[in-house]
């Protein structure tokens, strides 16, 4: 895939607890110029719910994206926990069938 291609795929960012998404949400992707970004607060909003509680992943996309910038989401809940872990990848999967996805880990003994 060659790197203009690469530029206009949404950018998922599904960080762990503890991992610094709130500074990433706060601080870091407001001040990035020229990308469409949701922080965990404004997603739910245009969603209407939690991930979790998506139960059609039709249309979802054109739902969240308003512009033309590449689509920014940093949002913790995406992951999911133990119980609904395996359910919101597969939905996610579905909404966003070619995304880049970071995710940040630590060592949570640390």
């Amino acid at each position: 895939m060659d790197k203009i291609a690469n530029n206009s795929l949404p950018v998922l960012h599904i960080g762990y607890g503890k991992t610094g998404t709130t500074w990433f949400q706060k601080v870091f992707y407001p001040r990035v110029q020229g990308i469409e970004f949701y922080e965990i607060k404004g997603i739910r909003k245009v969603l209407g719910a939690k991930w979790i509680d998506i139960k059609n992943a039709e249309n979802v996309y054109n739902r969240i994206k308003k512009s033309n910038d590449r689509l920014v989401i940093c949002d913790e809940s995406m992951i999911g926990s133990a119980d609904n872990l395996e359910h919101n990848a597969q939905l996610i999967s579905e909404i966003f069938p070619r995304a880049q996805v970071i995710i940040f880990i630590r060592n949570q003994i640390e």
